[in-house]
């Protein structure tokens, strides 16, 4: 009727039709079909199945114990998950996305603004992650007509409590992601990217193409590169362990990848594999299948830290940024 109705259909594929109220519909057939017309209430899906929103409906919520997923549709909406692995996608609309206790994936949408040198993109949907509930990742996506309006560098930041950020989906987008103090995976785009970890013990994956600047931060870090031009930027001497706790380097190509040490500002490279007693000297060696870089800070000879480039055997000083 047109007041605030629970409709439940049963085991069967059932047909619910609302009305002007705020309607609940349960849902846990395939075949069930939610009716709903415009500006009729704040009307709410509660799902045991993977399901979309029909037309009009705002808000999904998943309940019982299956691992299922929730699309929203044009509106702003509103989706729940229980508390297995979710994916949670709000599609069109600002949307607020909020998982459980499972290793849930949120699926957000980069907005752009304008065109060309005054656009900008933004991501307007939220997501709400509680501590300690799963290993969540953000995917990113964006449609081709977007990412071509877009020429600068659209910026994102891995929100607390989550672990993953994946932006593989959205084309040659130029971006700058960023991760947050806990241990992310943060995986770039065909375009050019800076790909930051932030604090924690994080893998960094560049995309292929593109020219990718790859900051481990803060951790033991690794860092994937590709077939573009990547470079591996250290800012602080922090950022920068020995041993068990040195950032990790695959898919170095040397004379076309670079280390950037610029930023630690007066470090030089010194020939032969030894340190020669001076301050901030940087010496590389062969260990077995890989190449190791090692840094001192005082004129000891004594390696302060260390960086570990996986199958490399040698490397040139144009590889260095200093």
């Amino acid at each position: 009727n047109a007041v605030a109705n629970i409709l439940d259909g049963g085991e069967g594929a059932d047909r619910l039709v609302g009305g002007k109220g705020n309607d609940t519909y349960i849902v846990d057939n395939l075949g069930d079909v939610v009716v709903e017309e415009a500006n009729e209430g704040l009307d709410t899906v509660k799902s045991s199945i993977d399901y979309s929103l029909t037309a009009n409906v705002e808000n999904l919520t998943l309940t019982g114990s299956g691992a299922i997923n929730g699309t929203g549709n044009a509106l702003n909406n509103l989706i729940t998950g229980n508390g297995l692995a979710n994916v949670l996608e709000g599609g069109a609309g600002v949307d607020t996305l909020i998982g459980g206790a499972g290793n849930d994936t949120y699926v957000v949408d980069l907005i752009v603004k304008g065109s060309g040198t005054k656009a900008s993109v933004a991501l307007e949907d939220t997501v709400v992650e509680k501590a300690g509930q799963g290993d969540d990742t953000l995917v990113l996506r964006m449609g081709t007509d977007a990412i071509n309006a877009f020429t600068g560098k659209a910026a994102v930041t891995l929100g607390a409590n989550l672990e993953n950020l994946d932006a593989s989906d959205t084309g040659n987008l130029n971006l700058s992601l960023t991760g947050n103090a806990g241990n992310n995976l943060i995986i770039g785009n065909l375009g050019d990217n800076t790909l930051n970890g932030g604090a924690g013990d994080d893998q960094l994956q560049a995309g292929a193409g593109g020219l990718n600047t790859l900051i481990g931060g803060l951790g033991a870090d690794t860092m994937f590169g590709n077939s573009g031009k990547d470079t591996f930027k250290f800012n602080t001497l922090k950022e920068l362990g020995l041993n068990d706790k040195q950032d990790v380097i695959h898919n170095f190509t040397s004379g076309i990848d670079q280390l950037d040490f610029s930023a630690l500002k007066g470090y030089k490279l010194v020939q032969g594999g030894a340190f020669s007693g001076g301050a901030k000297e940087l010496v590389y060696q062969v260990v077995g299948n890989d190449l190791v870089v090692y840094g001192t800070h005082n004129a000891d000879k004594v390696a302060d830290f260390s960086i570990k480039l996986v199958g490399i055997a040698e490397l040139s000083v144009e590889d260095f940024s200093l």
